[in-house]
């Protein structure tokens, strides 16, 4: 009785994590702080954000449950590799679209690069996934780690340990085997590292 209960505690807590974590949420608030951090003018701050929640967190979000209303994505957690293909591509035309937007306003090196790092990823991403699927997941919350660590080191523990937590949440639900993960991981954080600290 006592495991049962355990087994459904750590399968609802996985699904939280998972929810919380889905890569468009993990653009929006990466941008969102991104911009508080660098951008020394507030308006410069507010078109930032709004480019991330409309084309890295509102339009992906409506498309991809558009998708599953169509029957054309059979889960949440779009467990099937060929089913993410739209999506993927939905997400970089959406994600190319931000981008000129932001180098036409201006923002700061940092903030542009952080977005360049999700397009270069996710571009990766649906390479690769003609051939293995490697977490989306993982692959954002690596940016945020690679980011902010090149920004400075106090931002290091905590979105390692949120690296850690979403890894486990995506094995967990067998959605991704440990090696998707730590290569979505991986990327995610190199690519942002480098972006930021020497580009």
């Amino acid at each position: 009785m006592q495991s049962a209960a355990l087994n459904r505690f750590t399968e609802k807590s996985a699904k939280i994590v998972s929810m919380i974590f889905i890569p468009p949420n993990v653009v929006l608030w990466s941008m969102v702080f991104m911009g508080y951090l660098r951008e020394a003018e507030r308006d410069r701050f507010i078109y930032s954000s709004v480019t991330a929640f409309l084309f890295g967190f509102v339009l992906p979000i409506v498309f991809f449950l558009v998708l599953m209303k169509q029957k054309k994505i059979s889960d949440i957690h779009a467990r099937i590799k060929e089913e993410r293909t739209t999506p993927y591509l939905f997400g970089i035309a959406l994600l190319i679209v931000g981008l000129i937007l932001l180098l036409n306003e201006g923002v700061n090196h940092d903030t542009a690069a952080l977005w360049i790092s999700y397009l270069a990823c996710n571009i990766v991403i649906i390479v690769v996934n003609k051939f293995w699927k490697i977490s989306a997941h993982a692959t954002g919350v690596g940016v945020m780690l690679g980011a902010f660590t090149a920004i400075s080191l106090t931002y290091t523990l905590p979105l390692l340990i949120a690296v850690l937590l979403v890894a486990w949440s995506r094995i967990y639900l067998k959605c991704h085997t440990f090696a998707q993960v730590t290569a979505g991981s991986i990327l995610g954080a190199a690519v942002a590292f480098i972006n930021i600290k020497f580009f």
